[in-house]
């Protein structure tokens, strides 16, 4: 116990084992100049830290410059202060998807190329960003694509796009129950029978979302037409190929 209470001593094990701060003392475990080389070498240890470590600017942002994942285990001040730091960011939002959850909405207003990095990786992200991408097509697209159910962040307008809807259903068919039902043409009723998964129709739930809706069926043909179009012109240049030899 003595030990571990020692500072001198904590510092030295660090120096060859980071892991060893989840052992010390908790007063060392609060001391922002114990937890520093920590987090420096390994950013999730921030889970292990204690106040005030936790809500220190320096200690926070060495931990989630290591490690995205360490925004979680940030106190308030710890937060903001990696928060106005876009290219820390922007870091962390390729590890942690709920990083844009730290950033103030001027700061992401800002910069929309922040908000796109941690929606490529986490559909989710779309909760956090801007109403403007929020109703931006491309970028709904990015994040149903990513995670179906983010329609649920897609801006009234954009869960009424056909397709948007069918994107998300088919990444995840139970993204219907957050889709602008009349809109597209289908009873309300049928969104959260759909997204309940009580029914299977061709394809399986997204088959039968998209025989439900004309305006998600008319997305669904050109996209089959599409397809046919590509496995033919395939066919025909092996069929070429082969002719040739």
């Amino acid at each position: 116990q003595a030990l571990r209470e020692d500072k001198t001593f904590v510092l030295q094990c660090l120096s060859f084992c980071p892991a060893c701060f989840s052992f010390a003392a908790d007063a060392l475990r609060g001391d922002p100049q114990v937890a520093l080389p920590a987090v420096r070498a390994d950013g999730e240890l921030l889970f292990s830290a204690l106040h005030p470590a936790t809500n220190d600017p320096q200690v926070c942002k060495a931990a989630v410059n290591q490690n995205g994942w360490a925004l979680a285990a940030c106190g308030p001040e710890g937060a903001s202060a990696a928060g106005k730091e876009v290219g820390l960011m922007r870091k962390a939002a390729k590890q942690y998807g709920h990083a844009l959850r730290f950033v103030s909405p001027s700061v992401l207003r800002d910069n929309p190329s922040l908000v796109l990095t941690a929606v490529k990786r986490f559909g989710y992200a779309l909760e956090y960003a801007p109403e403007s991408m929020r109703a931006d097509k491309e970028v709904c697209l990015i994040a149903v694509g990513r995670h179906g159910e983010a329609l649920e962040y897609c801006s009234v307008e954009m869960r009424a796009d056909a397709d948007v809807v069918a994107k998300a259903c088919t990444q995840s068919p139970g993204a219907v129950v957050f889709a602008n039902a009349q809109a597209l043409g289908f009873h309300p009723l049928t969104a959260q029978f759909f997204g309940h998964g009580w029914f299977a129709g061709r394809e399986g739930w997204g088959g039968a979302l998209l025989s439900s809706s004309p305006q998600l069926m008319e997305v669904d043909n050109g996209e089959a037409k599409e397809r046919n179009k590509e496995k033919g012109a395939s066919a025909a240049r092996a069929k070429t190929e082969l002719k040739g030899k």
